[in-house]
């Protein structure tokens, strides 16, 4: 595979690696999850929203609904529903949310939990079609 090439391209190669892989680490630390936030919304209204950190981790809220109480955990850089006042409890069956754009809604109680980014969200997306 290295064949024919001198000892200053070998060393040039994985230099050029190093850097490559050095960079694209640089460029995820610096952009990491800044500009991500949590808006949650009760009968139509938005209540709360929350800046998603290393801060919310471990925090849970409460929420009033139409039917009552909805309970929303914060995990590390996600977020989900743990309980609810509604029959089916498929809002707590969707589990963790991360990406902008996601979003988990209790219809019978009115309430909706949507992560938001700047520019990171897609008008269309694949289920779209």
């Amino acid at each position: 595979m290295f064949y024919g090439l001198t000892k200053g391209d070998k060393i040039l190669i994985v230099v050029l690696l190093v850097v490559s892989l050095f960079s694209l680490y640089i460029v995820k630390a610096v952009s990491g999850d800044n500009g991500k936030y949590v808006v949650i919304q009760s009968k139509g209204e938005e209540i709360k929203t929350f800046v998603i950190g290393p801060e919310l981790e471990g925090k849970v809220i409460r929420v009033e609904g139409a039917l009552g109480h909805t309970t929303i955990e914060f995990g590390k850089n996600k977020v989900r529903v743990i309980s609810s006042a509604c029959r089916g409890k498929d809002c707590i069956k969707m589990g963790w949310i991360e990406n902008p754009g996601e979003m988990i809604v209790c219809l019978p109680n009115q309430v909706s939990v949507r992560i938001k980014g700047k520019g990171k969200e897609s008008q269309v997306d694949g289920g779209t079609y």
